[in-house]
């Protein structure tokens, strides 16, 4: 296959440095595909943050995909393949990454990145999840979207309808964002209360932040401060408290070791069931979640 391959200057290869080696997981959206880092040693030095990412035009499946690099940050540790609404696809790559590691994973998910634009163009053809008539969810109840011409900056629910002023989908989606974010402010704190009370290695409620995250549900900081997914909100709450149930695990087990599944067995025994459930929501109504 023919390629073109530009690396951000300056490179300087370093001595005596044993081959790379990398392995692949699963996406954890269906925007991306990763690969986990498993040499700590590097073999690029990290270039500028404002050089022009490099671009590589790979042909596949009877068309060529160029493929944006972007600059490699210190924050990255794993190789990164994105695929925007916008049909634009980007790489993101640890800095000091090894050219043959790129190029060999970007050819093992070629499928991958046609399979995720065919996926594009059906989406295209959808209509607008901001129509008016629209379905929207808060905490796994249908609610109907109610534009109108003249209402609140921000959405507020009248019994089975979510008003809000008509307007063009980024105004809309930003209106969402602030919706869920003050919508997770309400009922959520007594969730985790509640499901805290089940663990008993939390002595004392840990601090809770809010945020909308892209690529997981939350987090769980070593300092306990646990942040939850503001989009969560659109979920029914049974789903909700498998999320926070598995973030109390990592309170006492920072990890993903057997001993963090044997408290989420011992706390919650169906737990694998609902993660199930969750990831089966995502994607019935996944077109805002």
């Amino acid at each position: 296959a023919h390629f073109s391959f530009v690396l951000p200057r300056p490179v300087v290869i370093l001595p005596h440095t044993p081959p790379r080696r990398w392995r692949l997981t699963a996406p954890a959206s269906p925007h991306e595909c990763r690969a986990y880092r498993a040499s700590p040693r590097p073999m690029m030095k990290e270039p500028a943050h404002d050089m022009k990412p490099a671009i590589l035009d790979i042909p596949h499946a009877g068309q060529t995909w160029r493929i944006h690099c972007r600059p490699p940050r210190r924050n990255n540790r794993r190789l990164r393949l994105t695929v925007e609404a916008d049909g634009n696809i980007y790489l993101s790559h640890p800095p000091r990454s090894k050219a043959e590691d790129i190029l060999r994973f970007i050819h093992e998910h070629l499928d991958w990145l046609a399979a995720r634009a065919r996926s594009l163009e059906t989406q295209a053809a959808r209509p607008s999840p901001y129509a008016d008539g629209s379905t929207h969810w808060l905490l796994g109840e249908p609610l109907r979207l109610v534009l109108r011409d003249t209402a609140a900056r921000d959405i507020h629910r009248a019994g089975d309808s979510l008003i809000a002023v008509r307007s063009d989908a980024a105004t809309l989606a930003a209106a969402f964002r602030r919706f869920h974010q003050a919508q997770s402010a309400v009922p959520r704190p007594g969730m985790v209360a509640f499901e805290a009370a089940r663990c008993p290695w939390v002595r004392t409620l840990p601090p809770l932040r809010y945020r909308a995250m892209r690529r997981s549900w939350g987090n769980c900081r070593r300092d306990g401060i646990l942040t939850l997914n503001t989009r969560l909100i659109q979920y029914p709450p049974a789903l909700i408290a498998h999320v926070i149930i598995h973030e109390l695990c990592h309170l006492q087990e920072h990890n993903h070791s057997p001993a963090f599944y044997a408290l989420m067995q011992a706390v919650q025994p169906d737990w694998r069931a609902r993660k199930t459930a969750l990831e089966h929501f995502r994607r019935a109504h996944g077109t805002l979640m």
